[in-house]
């Protein structure tokens, strides 16, 4: 679609380019790659390029709920609750701080 749609060919490049847009196969693969267990939101579909329909398809629905998300009107209320499972605590490692001296040294 992106690649027929209208826009210019800079835009088209840009948007195809790998830096910061997905497409839908790209989001369905990500979504199995999460893999959550009960609803998954598809947001900022393209209204020129994508249809919900298309988007859909590319994601397993059998698996979890899918919703699209429409740019034109408000998303119906989706609940959001706890599994009761645990969540993995993230783990951080952060670089030991070095305090520079203000004035002269320290």
């Amino acid at each position: 679609l992106q690649k027929t749609s209208t826009r210019p060919s800079w835009l088209k490049s840009r948007i195809m380019g790998g830096a910061g847009h997905l497409s839908n196969a790209q989001s369905a693969e990500l979504v199995r790659a999460i893999a959550p267990r009960r609803r998954v939101v598809l947001l900022h579909l393209s209204q020129e390029c994508n249809r919900p329909e298309v988007a859909l398809r590319t994601h397993d629905a059998k698996l979890r709920e899918v919703v699209v998300s429409a740019q034109d009107e408000p998303t119906g209320w989706i609940d959001i609750e706890a599994s009761g499972e645990p969540c993995a605590k993230p783990t951080v490692t952060l670089a030991a701080a070095k305090q520079h001296a203000l004035f002269g040294s320290a």
